[in-house]
């Protein structure tokens, strides 16, 4: 079969998940934008003949501008080329007013397949405590959303026994 390339989009994390040492190894998130992420994703399949990539991003949605505009350039170039990107990453819970039903059908047209979401705990309390960033409505607007636009879903998930947030000093 064709190979699957690694892109890197951006570094770092829009959130500050209490377990969690990307905000620590880049404190600043920073995204390349979605048109030079695009631009790539177009000139290996113009040289190579690839249309399969994988974003290694903590993230592909930190940047709903970057992801957007990404999203528009893909949709536009396959439109005049007919051709048909694949593609897939890590993605964060977002409400419908961060991201809509449209966002994600789009994303579903322009080739978004696949998604990761860290979910740590199916418990909103906490959640709240490991800083995750996001509530009930965010994880139930995302799950319908990627369900309607048919984009497969992989709930990362940490059974956790025993959890102690130092700063709060909580213990659960």
């Amino acid at each position: 079969g064709k190979p699957t390339y690694i892109l890197t989009g951006s570094r770092g994390c829009v959130r500050r998940c209490d377990f969690c040492d990307v905000y620590r190894l880049w404190p600043k998130f920073k995204t390349r934008g979605g048109e030079h992420i695009a631009l790539e994703m177009i000139h290996h399949y113009e040289q190579k003949g690839v249309d399969t990539f994988y974003l290694s991003d903590s993230l592909i949605n930190g940047s709903m501008k970057a992801f957007r505009e990404l999203v528009d350039i893909l949709l536009d170039y396959q439109a005049k080329n007919k051709v048909k990107f694949r593609w897939g990453g890590q993605f964060i819970a977002r409400s419908n007013s961060q991201m809509s039903l449209d966002d994600y059908m789009r994303a579903a047209e322009a080739g978004l397949e696949n998604v990761g979401i860290g979910l740590e705990h199916a418990s909103e309390r906490m959640r709240k405590i490991m800083r995750k960033g996001f509530d009930n409505v965010a994880l139930h607007d995302t799950i319908h959303n990627l369900s309607k636009s048919r984009i497969f879903v992989m709930f990362n998930v940490k059974i956790i026994l025993f959890y102690h947030n130092k700063k709060q000093n909580i213990y659960v």
